[in-house]
């Protein structure tokens, strides 16, 4: 794992499909799995710019950022980890919003697990016809399963997306009006 910033890491290299405009098809781009350091100036910095980057579109940057700020300054706090999914192969000290991809927040106590937000950037979101990339909540949902699958994973889904999570292994362990409950069936 390369070193990034006092404790942040990079986690993986894979690739995702990125749509070129010249050639107007999908093509592999490669991408590495970050975990951010919530105690880094550069990463938390990062996050802002992201949120004000993806202003407007339905993001949960603001939650994860309070989410963070709060575990940081109160010990008792659980504490997250945010994973970033990027574009940008080097310098990975000093993370470029515009590269990121998307993002995954997963909440870990004892044997259970959180998967509190799953986002990925605003233009490729799948329900997009046009999307610049596909299959970045694909990539990041693979790894979080892959790390904490074997726990009790849980996760509240959209509407929307219960298909989605259903497709990578997530079955609905308590139906709610709002947001069902889904747990990772391992």
């Amino acid at each position: 794992m390369d070193s990034i910033s006092f404790k942040a890491t990079t986690l993986c290299k894979g690739s995702v499909k990125s749509f070129g405009k010249t050639s107007g098809s999908y093509r592999n781009k490669i991408v590495k799995l970050v975990k951010i350091n919530s105690c880094s100036e550069k990463d938390y910095s990062a996050m802002v710019k992201l949120s004000k980057l993806w202003e407007g579109e339905d993001n949960f940057i603001d939650t994860i950022l309070a989410k963070l700020n709060y575990s940081n300054n109160h010990r008792e706090a659980p504490k997250s980890d945010v994973y970033i999914l990027t574009s940008q192969i080097k310098n990975l000290g000093n993370l470029k919003p515009d590269k990121i991809l998307g993002l995954a927040e997963v909440t870990a106590i004892d044997n259970t697990c959180s998967l509190d937000y799953l986002q990925t950037r605003p233009d490729s979101m799948y329900s997009k016809s046009e999307r610049k990339y596909k299959h970045v909540g694909e990539y990041l949902l693979n790894y979080v399963t892959g790390k904490f699958g074997k726990k009790n994973l849980y996760l509240r889904s959209t509407e929307n997306a219960i298909e989605f999570y259903k497709k990578y292994g997530f079955i609905i362990a308590q139906a709610d009006l709002n947001e069902p409950l889904m747990k990772y069936k391992k």
